[in-house]
């Protein structure tokens, strides 16, 4: 029965990222989607050109040909320095798991990362789909035989400043041949063969959340700060988020009475919300609310996927505090019986200047 759920929920997340493709807007097809996998640790990574291992307290996410390894201090990205210009599953092979050169093995020709200064190689695109650490203006490592060759390794870390502390995490990528026995293939990740051990093991780790959240919520007491406004979570609540080295790539989902509210940030780049008075941190959030963006949605019907089977939706709200006409911060959450405790929630926003000591910092 577990298979079958995870089975469903694979397909609907499929179903939903499909929806969300790009239409044509000619006879030119948009560019596929990279194929992606995420999964949480602990376990060891293997692939004919590295080996890394991924711990208790983070996630495996692959895009396409790059490899992240995620926790809330740091995220470490692996690209391969050739992608071809349409990455496939099927091709996936061909861009991690090539026939070994003599420095993928521990030896004296394995040669040391270097600081790599020119543009990320990018023919298939992949890089906006995760670019933390990956982008041209930030620090990046090669390890390669030499800086034109096909098998090169592009290595960037949201950490990574140039110093001698990049090598902690530039160590966490081994040679092929330091891979242990219970290592997980990468060529696992995509085969549909779920008669072979090792895909069967792999479907059976995946979590479509480990790319973006860590494995368990938080819980109070905190005070939690994000786009210029705070809340503190109160004894029962809990706080989704997204991974902090991520930043807004996700919303936040809080569980408060029963309910569950999503917070859905769209800004220009750094921007935030800021009280209509700049000098008047006492001035509530809601002051920047709109009649025109409070909004009621009626019930959807009965059962999945809305409500569970038999089961009407209550309905939802949704409340977006606007920095312009198109940016701002939106709050959904349930109708009926929990609308009280969404707005509730709203009642306990504030605006937080930058430098309060209250916001959550990253451990």
């Amino acid at each position: 029965m577990q298979g079958t759920d995870k089975a469903k929920q694979l397909f609907a997340a499929g179903a939903i990222s499909m929806m969300l493709l790009p239409q044509p807007a000619s006879a030119t097809l948009p560019r596929a989607e990279p194929p992606s996998y995420s999964a949480y640790g602990p376990f060891q990574l293997c692939t004919d050109r590295f080996v890394i291992d991924v711990g208790k307290d983070e996630a495996l996410h692959i895009v396409g040909d790059i490899t992240r390894i995620i926790n809330d201090r740091e995220l470490i990205a692996i690209k391969s320095g050739n992608s071809p210009d349409y990455l496939p599953a099927s091709l996936l092979d061909t861009v991690f798991n090539r026939p070994a050169p003599e420095w993928r093995n521990a030896g004296p020709a394995k040669p040391s990362p270097k600081r790599f200064m020119g543009k990320t190689p990018d023919a298939g695109q992949t890089v906006r789909y995760a670019p933390q650490g990956l982008r041209d203006e930030d620090v990046r490592y090669i390890l390669a035989p030499d800086e034109q060759s096909e098998d090169a390794l592009i290595i960037g870390a949201a950490s990574f400043d140039g110093s001698d502390n990049d090598r902690r995490l530039l160590s966490r990528i081994k040679p092929a041949s330091a891979k242990s026995p219970e290592c997980l293939p990468l060529s696992a990740l995509f085969n549909r063969d779920l008669d072979d051990k090792d895909a069967k093991r792999a479907y059976d780790l995946s979590n479509s959340l480990a790319g973006i959240y860590p494995s368990k919520p938080e819980t109070a007491p905190l005070f939690h700060c994000f786009s210029g406004i705070g809340f503190k979570l109160e004894d029962g609540e809990t706080l989704l988020r997204p991974w902090r080295p991520l930043g807004d790539a996700g919303d936040f989902h809080i569980g408060t009475g029963g309910s569950r509210i999503t917070i859905a940030r769209r800004f220009y780049q750094n921007e935030m919300l800021r009280p209509g008075d700049p000098s008047n941190f006492n001035e509530h959030p809601m002051s920047l609310l709109r009649k025109t963006e409070v909004i009621y949605y009626p019930s959807r019907g009965i059962g999945p996927p809305y409500a569970e089977p038999g089961e009407r939706e209550a309905g939802s709200w949704e409340v977006k505090l606007i920095e312009s006409y198109h940016y701002g911060v939106t709050f959904r959450f349930p109708a009926s019986q929990h609308t009280a405790a969404g707005f509730r929630f709203l009642e306990r926003l504030q605006f937080v200047r930058d430098d309060d000591p209250r916001c959550q910092k990253t451990p």
